[in-house]
Order: C-alpha cells, then structure tokens, then sequence
C-alpha cells in the first residue's frame, strides 16, 4: 500500500481532497489523493508507481468540462495544472506545456500580434483540454493552429501525433480513444497587427461575457450542436431555461449551459442533463449528445 510520504518524493500531496474545490461546476466529494507532480519526470515516476500498485487514478487539468460523484473516492487525482505550465514562442511557433491556461495563452499572444487564438479569449480550461475536445468558438477550432501533440502512456513511453494524426473533429480527437496523456502541444499562428488580434479577442470574450452565465459555477457548453441547429435554441424552444432540479439549473442566461445555483449536487447535474436530452429527444426527435466527462465506476471510500 502506498502511503502519503512515498507520493510526497514526487509533489505536492492533498489527502482526502474535496473535488468541488478542483472543478468548474464546484462540486465531487473527496479523493483518497490529490497530487500536484513536480514536474514530468515526477509525473512520470508517479504514474508508474500507482499503476504497479494497482491504485486507481486519473489526470486532470482545470477540472472545466468534468463531474465527480458526489460520495468519497477510492480514487488519486495527478493535477497538471500548475505542473506543465510552460511556454516558448518563437516567430510564430509556439511550445506550449498541456497545463497551461487557454485564457492565459490567447491574451499572451493576442499581445504580441500572433493570431489563432481570438476564439480562445473565454475558453475556460488548459490547452490539454482544448486539443483533447477540439474546443472551439467564434468560427475557430483549436485543430486549426495544433502542428504537433505530444503524450505519455501508462508505461512512460512519450508519443508524437501529427494534426493529421490527431483525427480533429468537431470537439472530438483521436485520444479520446487513448489511454495516453497529453503532455504538450506545438501551435502556429499568423503574424498580424497585435492591436487588431487583442480587439478581436477582446470582442469575443465581451460576447461571451453578455450572453454566457460566466458569473456562475458551470462546465461550460453541455451538449454539442446537432447539424444545422444549435442546442442552446432547441433548449429554449422546448422552455427549458430556468429549469430547476436541486441546485442545479438550465441557465436563463444561455440555454446550453447549467449552472451550480444553489450548493448543487452532481447527481441534480446529471439529473438535470439527462431530463433535458429526454424533452429535446420528446419534442423534435433530436438526441443532444453531452460534451461533459461525467466520471463513473469508481469504488467509495470505505
């Protein structure tokens, strides 16, 4: 059995951590750890270490597009976030670590006249999250700028994928079907009028801002648009916003999202989006598919 000081050699160690404090939605009850790697050798070590002891785990960046049960986990969350948050620019190249904010890289290269990115100015998450969704907004897809992305698997072995490798599509790539960890991306942008990119930025977080509940705790966009419509209308139309159950809510603000209101429990969000994706299913034969990583099968505490 693993014990706290072993884990301690390779970061930071938060036992018995509540997963509301670590997610967007601001809701999960306790893992039995929560570690902050050092760095990647450290996270590599680490992972090694837990998988030949069995121990379950699972990585995670900002927590912006996930649901954690509510009950205690027997469960180690590696966090890195504040881990590989690194970055290069070169000309029009950048390197960029996998726990690096999204917000924080559209600003920091929007100021230096690097565009791609202006779609990016309200995306919550990290850019391992935003290559492992293709986010996307405002007409841009991080497919668009990603040259290269590299991971680990299980056995520490770093892999290299290609854009085309990546298999893009809309919000979905290729490492949702792998066992593996991004761990960096290699991205290319277009020099223009740094003024011009910073006010295009600018412009689409101030639509965001006026149209998106982002004063609310939240996973962002639910459900991804059917073809030729877009959820957060089809929502509306049904007359689902303000739509409560327990703490949770269909957004007056934007349809496509739910908010945490009132102290909500993961079990009133999931509730909630399977009620909604039942009424748009009833009344215009659409079946909503969810953009939210709902975690599931993992043991309680005991």
């Amino acid at each position: 059995m693993i014990n706290i000081e072993q884990l301690s050699e390779y970061g930071t160690v938060l036992p018995d951590e509540p997963m509301r404090y670590h997610t967007s939605m601001r809701v999960g009850g306790k893992v039995k750890y929560f570690i902050t790697p050092n760095d990647l050798d450290s996270l590599i070590e680490l992972i090694s270490l837990l998988k030949d002891n069995k121990e379950p785990f699972m990585v995670l960046g900002r927590g912006s597009n996930v649901i954690f049960p509510d009950y205690d986990m027997e469960l180690t969350i590696i966090c890195i976030y504040n881990t590989l948050d690194y970055i290069e620019i070169e000309d029009n190249f950048v390197r960029v670590g996998a726990g690096f904010s999204m917000q924080k890289l559209a600003k920091k290269v929007s100021k230096l006249g690097l565009s791609g990115l202006e779609y990016a100015g309200g995306i919550p998450g990290t850019i391992a999250g935003a290559v492992y969704m293709n986010a996307g907004a405002h007409k841009g897809e991080t497919k668009d700028i990603v040259e290269y992305v590299k991971t680990i698997d299980l056995d520490g072995i770093i892999h290299e994928y290609s854009n085309k490798d990546c298999l893009f599509s809309y919000r979905h790539s290729v490492f949702q079907e792998k066992d593996e960890i991004i761990i960096e991306a290699g991205l290319v942008l277009e020099h223009k009028d740094a003024s011009e990119v910073f006010k295009r930025m600018s412009g689409n977080l101030s639509y965001r801002k006026e149209l998106q509940p982002l004063e609310l705790p939240s996973c962002g966009s639910v459900f991804k648009n059917p073809e030729n419509n877009h959820a957060g209308l089809m929502i509306e139309q049904a007359g689902l916003k303000g739509y409560k159950i327990g703490g949770a809510e269909v957004s007056t603000k934007h349809a496509n999202f739910i908010v945490n209101v009132n102290e909500a429990k993961s079990c009133d969000i999931i509730e909630l989006q399977a009620y909604v994706q039942k009424t748009i299913k009833e009344q215009f034969g659409v079946e909503l598919v969810s953009e939210i990583k709902i975690i599931k099968g993992i043991d309680a505490r005991k």
